[in-house]
C-alpha cells in the first residue's frame, strides 16, 4: 500500500523523535527494556516506510521503450531514502534488462533544505553525464526531471545498454558512495567508489544520439535528442552539495581521483 504524504510524514516525525531520544545524553539513563522497545519501533517504522514508498515513473529505456519506475521519496529530504547511510533496504526499481543505474542532481533554487537531519549527498545543482560510462559503445542515457513536494528540481540521468557490462564498468547510484561488486555466486566481494568527473556540456551528447531527454510533466515520456532543450537554462552550483543539520555545504566535485579507501583481492 502506497503511503499518503501525511502518513509518510508521520513516520518520519516519529523516527526523528526516536533518534533524538536514543542519541541524547540522557539515553544512558534509559532502562534496557525501554531502549529495546524504541529500537524495535524504529526498525518497524523503517520497514513500513521502505515497503510502502511510491515507485515513481522516472525515465524510459531508449532501447526497448519500457518505463523505469524508481522507488523514491519525493517529500522533504528528511526521509531515510535520502540518507547517506541507508538504514533499510528499499524495493528494487522496476525496469527492463537494459537498465544499468542512475545518477542525479538537485536544484533547490533559493530554498535551504532545513528539514535535513541526516547527511545527504545530493550532488550538483545541474544535470550531468558520466563520460566514461556514456562513452562505452552501446551505452545510452536519458535525462529527466522530477519535482519534490517542496518544489526542488531533481535531474536524473539514467543509463542503459543492450549488452551486459562488467560491474567495474558501472558506477554507484545517486546518493550512494559505494558500488557493491559481486562475485560469480552473486555475493558481494568488495565495494568500489568511483570518482568520475561530471560533464555538464550535454549538447554534443544529444547531437550524437547517445543522450536523450524527457520534457517535464510529459505523461507519454517521449524521448528527444534535439537541442537546445529545457536543461540548457539551468543555473546552479556545479560543486558537490552535501546536506546536513539544515544547511548546504559545497565541496569539491569529483575529478577522476583513484579510489584508495578499500583494499581488493
Amino acid at each position: 500500500m502506497v503511503q499518503t504524504s501525511s502518513q509518510r510524514e508521520s513516520i518520519k516525525n516519529r523516527l526523528r523523535e526516536i533518534g533524538t531520544i536514543l542519541w541524547s545524553p540522557d539515553a544512558i539513563d534509559l532502562e534496557r527494556s525501554a531502549r529495546q522497545s524504541l529500537k524495535r519501533e524504529e526498525r518497524n517504522l523503517l520497514l513500513e516506510y521502505a515497503e510502502n514508498l511510491e515507485q515513481v515513473e522516472a525515465s524510459k529505456c531508449p532501447i526497448c521503450g519500457e518505463t523505469v519506475r524508481i522507488t523514491m521519496d519525493l517529500g522533504g529530504l528528511h526521509g531515510p531514502w535520502w540518507w547517506k547511510r541507508s538504514p533499510v533496504d528499499f524495493p528494487a526499481d522496476m525496469a527492463c534488462e537494459h537498465y544499468l543505474f542512475y545518477q542525479g542532481a538537485i536544484n533547490f533554487g533559493d530554498r535551504i533544505p532545513t528539514e535535513v537531519t541526516e547527511t545527504v549527498i545530493a550532488g550538483p545543482g545541474a544535470p550531468f553525464i558520466i563520460e566514461r560510462v556514456l562513452g562505452l559503445p552501446d551505452v545510452r542515457a536519458v535525462v529527466s526531471q522530477l519535482q519534490t513536494e517542496l518544489q526542488d528540481r531533481i535531474f536524473l540521468t539514467t543509463y542503459f545498454s543492450p549488452t551486459a557490462l562488467a560491474p567495474m564498468q558501472l558506477h554507484q547510484f545517486w546518493l550512494r558512495e559505494k558500488l557493491p561488486i559481486p562475485n560469480e555466486d552473486g555475493d558481494v566481494e568488495f565495494t568500489e567508489a568511483f570518482f568520475d568527473p561530471w560533464e555538464f556540456n550535454l549538447a554534443p551528447w544529444f547531437e550524437s544520439k547517445k543522450l536523450f531527454w524527457i520534457q517535464p510533466d510529459d505523461a507519454t515520456q517521449t524521448l528527444s535528442s534535439s537541442t537546445p532543450n529545457f536543461f540548457s537554462d539551468v543555473s546552479a552550483t556545479l560543486m558537490r552539495q552535501v546536506l546536513g543539520a539544515g544547511a548546504i555545504e559545497l565541496r569539491e566535485a569529483p575529478f577522476g581521483q583513484k579510489n584508495t579507501m578499500y583494499e581488493r583481492p
